[in-house]
């Protein structure tokens, strides 16, 4: 059973990324003379050289999320790049270089959330 339908929820009325933790996040300022677009979730993430402490928070926050293996699922099936359910994906597929800052600690919280195969 899904977070929805223990919610009482339809998928019809409330989409899950509606629940996710990071709704909202996107810092939308103007710098230059030009509107940019923040988003810890990709932009910073992305980034390899930006220090762990951003990933991790981001980390840390989908380990929070009520919806973090649909976000997961969604990201696999999808073929998603980016931050999906605490994992960074590339075309649906874990990207070990972007989740190399992960503990042992931390991936066994996730697969305890997550349902990671193979």
């Amino acid at each position: 059973m899904n977070i929805l339908e223990q919610l009482g929820l339809s998928e019809e009325t409330v989409h899950w990324h509606d629940l996710a933790a990071c709704k909202n996040i996107v810092e939308v300022f103007e710098e230059d003379g030009e509107v940019r677009i923040f988003d810890p979730m990709f932009d910073t993430y992305e980034n390899s050289s930006h220090p762990f402490s951003i990933r991790t928070a981001v980390d840390e926050m989908c380990l929070s999320c009520p919806v973090q293996a649909i976000c997961y699922d969604y990201g696999v099936e999808n073929d998603q790049s980016g931050v999906w359910g605490g994992v960074y994906l590339t075309n649906g597929k874990h990207d070990r270089t972007r989740n190399e800052h992960k503990s042992r600690e931390t991936w066994k919280r996730i697969k305890a959330r997550v349902n990671i195969g193979g």
